[in-house]
């Protein structure tokens, strides 16, 4: 104890005098003042203690120690150590006593004072932190901003751990704005580098979220070959491996391979009771047992899981209430109990729809039209139902936009490393040809390469055609799966939903002018919902008047003069090419309607000499083509392109501050 005290003693004595003489040095003309000395005697003795609290699990006083130290550090200009604490400090606010606008507050301050006295390495760490503020408290591109700023400095000081790890956060906000493929791209790179630098257990955590996030997204092929690869690996830790298991489980329960996720959860719950994480894994797997018994209809074994929950586990954080409740839920049904089972399913919609948890609300709201139906309030569980449909119906669209994106992410590396291995093939011919001093050798040598280039050319050539071919077939298949599913939707909304209000408003007969008035209006919405899914019209009455009748809901809904020149092309067109040129009208009026502000719009369909061309055209406010279609969230005009694609068509559209004109001109024999 004695020579731990001496240690401190003579450190600070150290640091007093290193303090006093830099400050002496800076400006020979001054003199230090008494309260100069004082105030650097303070700031050391705080330094000192600060660390000492750390080392205690920052017991009280630490905040007050550090942001006194902080003060009296920007007074003496001690600016590179009053970053070194001010990141602990941030730390602490982040990780420990959960008061991000604190640590953000405080990295802006420390970021804008001179950061020539601070080392780049202290200014990456608070960008860092400033990040991780940003990102608990949900400003997902803030915090993109400032982990990319903490990315940039680190990959010029070639910190490979701490870059590693910077990416591995960055990964977290890309996947909560929606931009999977960058978030993927991200994460990869982050296990990458922490396979250079040896860190297992980093690298066993990025295969975890790596496997997270393409379930999330529908890869589940790859998400199962990550989990997978790392029950294999033999330096997987227990809560890891735990974790992976369950991951692994609710993959398949969402596959309704019930059997296989019972043996997974039970073996998960075999290591995690071995590591020393377990109460922090056990309440997850206990709890996704309750629910998955009680949707098994097995309520014994249900309650058994709940009470082994309740009995030994608290909900100590907000996930674990919110699966708590969800199995409440499953029990309450069970016990027909359907009036608690709403007030317990409204909870949950709120919390998901405030986290933006989508996914969990279409869950949510799909499991509220049963108990709606069983107290007899068919309106609200036909409110429930169609809000169901239409946003697991966006969902699944999302993905599958997201699903394409990452495809053609994944051709155009490929493109791109082929064209590297073509170029090294390249200068290794001419470091040949140049060491070739014969004539004949020369010749023959030129003779071959040409051969050989050639041969690649045409193969290339061949490659590309089939590549594309794919690629055309592969969004023809998406398109066509996308308007089957909408068919089906509308056609259960038109015949089922729709016959149903039908014989109860015949059955209710003229008795109840009010009820009778909610069900028009209701079987009216059903309709409109219907015809806006799919265009029942023009599988029936053909292209022109499907087109005539959108045109007529649009200038019923709103005040826009909408000018229509159509020629009869039901012959000249097959069922898909019509399909598409509606959904090509429709996807520019909608445009026109959202974002042009326009007052007019001319619509014209015509059959000219060797082509037909539609073209849509408004006097609205106009946008930035050249922009907008490189925006990866532009889903209308890709949506667009890829029709006009299909169509073999040519897509033009021009746009200024007069107005937007689109053109498709549609070659035919």
């Amino acid at each position: 104890m004695q020579k731990k005290l001496f240690l401190i003693i003579s450190s600070i004595g150290l640091l007093v005098c290193g303090q006093e003489n830099r400050l002496a040095s800076s400006n020979q003309d001054q003199v230090p003042t008494k309260n100069t000395k004082e105030k650097v005697r303070r700031f050391v003795y705080l330094d000192s203690l600060s660390l000492e609290l750390e080392a205690q699990n920052y017991i009280p006083p630490y905040e007050e120690t550090q942001l006194e130290l902080i003060e009296i550090g920007i007074k003496i200009d001690s600016l590179d150590r009053v970053a070194y604490q001010a990141i602990g400090l941030s730390w602490y606010y982040n990780n420990i006593s959960n008061q991000p606008r604190k640590s953000l507050a405080l990295n802006t301050k420390i970021l804008a004072l001179d950061s020539t006295a601070i080392r780049d390495f202290y200014t990456g760490l608070l960008y860092r932190e400033k990040g991780d503020a940003h990102f608990f408290l949900k400003d997902n591109q803030a915090a993109i901003e400032s982990y990319n700023k903490a990315i940039s400095i680190f990959e010029r000081l070639e910190n490979i751990q701490i870059l590693a790890e910077t990416l591995m956060y960055l990964s977290a906000p890309q996947s909560n704005v929606g931009d999977f493929v960058e978030a993927i791209n991200t994460m990869r790179k982050s296990l990458a580098l922490f396979e250079e630098t040896g860190d297992v257990y980093n690298v066993n955590g990025m295969r975890i979220e790596l496997g997270l996030l393409y379930s999330k997204y529908g890869f589940k092929e790859e998400a199962l070959i990550q989990y997978n690869s790392l029950l294999e690996t033999e330096s997987v830790n227990p809560p890891q491996k735990a974790v992976t298991l369950l991951n692994k489980a609710n993959l398949l329960k969402a596959e309704k391979k019930f059997e296989v996720y019972f043996e997974l959860i039970n073996e998960a719950i075999t290591v995690a009771e071995n590591s020393n994480r377990k109460d922090f894994i056990l309440p997850n797997l206990l709890l996704g047992l309750a629910e998955t018994s009680y949707q098994l209809g097995n309520s014994d074994e249900a309650e058994s899981y709940l009470t082994n929950f309740e009995s030994a586990y608290g909900l100590n954080n907000k996930s674990l209430e919110l699966q708590y409740k969800s199995v409440q839920v499953e029990k309450l049904l069970k016990e027909e109990n359907y009036q608690q089972a709403l007030e317990e399913l409204n909870f949950l919609l709120e919390n998901h729809l405030l986290s933006k948890n989508w996914s969990d609300v279409v869950k949510t709201r799909k499991r509220m039209v049963k108990p709606y139906q069983e107290l007899g309030n068919t309106k609200k569980a036909l409110e429930h139902q169609i809000e169901f449909t239409k946003l697991k119906d966006s969902i699944e669209e999302d993905k599958k936009l997201k699903a394409l994106s990452y495809y053609k992410t994944q051709f155009e590396t490929e493109q791109k490393d082929r064209k590297i291995a073509e170029q090294y093939s390249d200068i290794t011919v001419l470091q040949l040809e140049n060491e070739s001093k014969q004539k004949t050798i020369v010749l023959i040598a030129a003779i071959g390469f040409f051969l050989v280039i050639s041969t690649r050319f045409f193969y290339l050539k061949k490659q590309h055609k089939k590549e594309s071919e794919l690629q055309s077939n592969f969004s023809q298949q998406l398109m066509q799966t996308q308007e089957d599913e909408r068919l089906r939707i509308s056609r259960d909304l038109h015949d089922s939903v729709g016959q149903s209000l039908s014989i109860a408003k015949r059955e209710l007969g003229a008795n109840n002018t009010k009820l009778d008035g909610i069900l028009n209006h209701t079987i009216d919405e059903v309709r409109q919902i219907s015809q806006s899914i799919y265009p029942y019209t023009l599988e029936k009455f053909g292209l022109s008047y499907a087109v005539e009748k959108q045109i007529e809901q649009i200038k019923n809904s709103s005040e826009i003069n909408i000018q229509l020149k159509l020629q009869d092309l039901d012959k000249e067109l097959n069922k898909n090419e019509k399909l598409n040129i509606f959904r090509l009208i429709q996807e520019a009026l909608n445009n026109t309607l959202k974002h042009a502000e326009a007052t007019k719009v001319s619509v014209s369909l015509m059959k000219l000499p060797s082509f037909i061309q539609l073209q849509i055209e408004d006097n609205g406010k106009g946008f930035n083509y050249k922009h907008q279609v490189k925006n990866s969230k532009s889903f209308g005009l890709q949506s667009m392109q890829q029709r006009a694609d299909l169509l073999n068509a040519d897509l033009n559209i021009k746009s200024d501050a007069n107005g937007t004109c689109i053109v498709i001109k549609m070659n035919y024999a």
